[in-house]
């Protein structure tokens, strides 16, 4: 750690004149090393996206943050475990967004410059505050704070994708996935992004991509099988999702999507079996609304469908912003479903197509 500091004081000397004051830190900052084993820790386990993968997370960071209080990583750690708790809905997005933002604003406190917060604070008003405009210039600082950041390129596509601009996203998801190219999370979310963009067949191939670096890695699983899924490969989508709610140790939302799958498949006693234990899960933990719209949507039950979704509205869950994904076409004619778009102002149409389109600027 003592090499790693002077020769970033070197570096900070030699390149002081071209460095912006946003790009300028304190490169003689000194970091604990059980401190940084913590917070690495605490990112290797964020990465699975599983709900036993973030609750470690959590752990590492929070251990991180009790060994050295003046290290600002973890604290954004913690903002961006809360933040993907809410996107899976995993728990309340009322509850977890709001310590996302806290713990975002305690490690700017500590590091004005810290890279990664910027991006962490541009994603809460992406997902939860659903203010695209505001987003998307904080995610431009970031990206100008931090060229280099994965989850800011990632973030970012998100965003795009969810407005209607299908190139840029798939361009940032790139970015993302070249600044880290032995990432399964990173292969699997270009796979993402070209299946919401209805490029199936090169979202298969990210997918495949991610799988073969390792074939445990359960939100691999998931998104091919919403791929096959779009493509309307149902069984294999099946096979796919039963693998992935295995290695997720039936943890949410790998389960409900099994539950979606068995629905689309016509397997309505599976769907419903899925549907009952969600719910009487529901009883003692969250479990999103969302989730249980999606099975209700695949079964043709539209009105409870939307009753569950209207339910996520009001809890504000994440996965609202996926409403323009190919799932969602057999609804999209549906007044309920237009107004529940245009309530989140996503910029959906009627005849199921998907064009480019950029809300921020119209």
């Amino acid at each position: 750690m003592a090499v790693q500091g002077q020769i970033a004081e070197e570096l900070a000397r030699r390149l002081h004149p071209r460095l912006t004051p946003l790009q300028k830190g304190d490169a003689s900052a000194r970091v604990l090393p059980p401190a940084y084993e913590a917070y690495l820790k605490g990112r290797f386990f964020w990465n699975q996206r599983t709900e036993g993968g973030l609750a470690k997370s959590l752990d590492y960071f929070n251990r991180a943050i009790d060994i050295d209080p003046c290290y600002a990583a973890p604290l954004g750690g913690l903002a961006d475990a809360y933040i993907v708790l809410g996107i899976l809905g995993l728990r309340v997005p009322k509850e977890v967004f709001p310590r996302a933002l806290a713990a975002a604003e305690s490690a700017l406190a500590l590091d004005p410059y810290l890279p990664g917060v910027h991006e962490s604070l541009a994603t809460v008003l992406f997902h939860y505050d659903w203010q695209w405009r505001e987003a998307e210039n904080d995610f431009q600082l970031a990206l100008e704070v931090n060229p280099n950041s994965r989850e800011a390129h990632q973030w970012y596509a998100g965003l795009l994708i969810s407005t209607g601009r299908p190139s840029e996203a798939i361009a940032e998801a790139m970015r993302a996935r070249d600044l880290d190219p032995l990432s399964p999370l990173q292969n699997a979310y270009v796979g993402l992004v070209h299946m919401k963009a209805r490029r199936q067949q090169e979202a298969i191939k990210w997918c495949r991509e991610a799988l073969e670096l390792d074939a445990n890695h359960a939100f691999s699983r998931l998104i091919l099988a919403r791929v096959l899924d779009a493509q309307g490969d149902l069984h294999e989508a099946l096979r796919e999702s039963e693998k992935a709610a295995e290695l997720a140790g039936e943890g949410m939302p790998y389960a409900a999507y099994l539950g979606y799958v068995h629905a689309r498949l016509g397997n309505r006693g599976q769907a419903f079996g899925v549907l009952k234990r969600l719910q009487e899960l529901g009883a003692r933990r969250h479990i999103c609304a969302y989730d249980i719209g999606l099975i209700y949507m695949a079964l043709e039950e539209k009105e409870l469908a939307f009753e569950w979704f209207e339910r996520a509205f009001r809890e504000r869950a994440v996965r609202l912003c996926e409403l323009g994904d190919p799932a969602f076409d057999q609804l999209r004619s549906e007044p309920k479903f237009q107004d529940l778009a245009r309530r989140i102002a996503l910029p959906l149409h009627a005849d199921n197509s998907y064009r480019e389109f950029n809300p921020l600027l119209a």
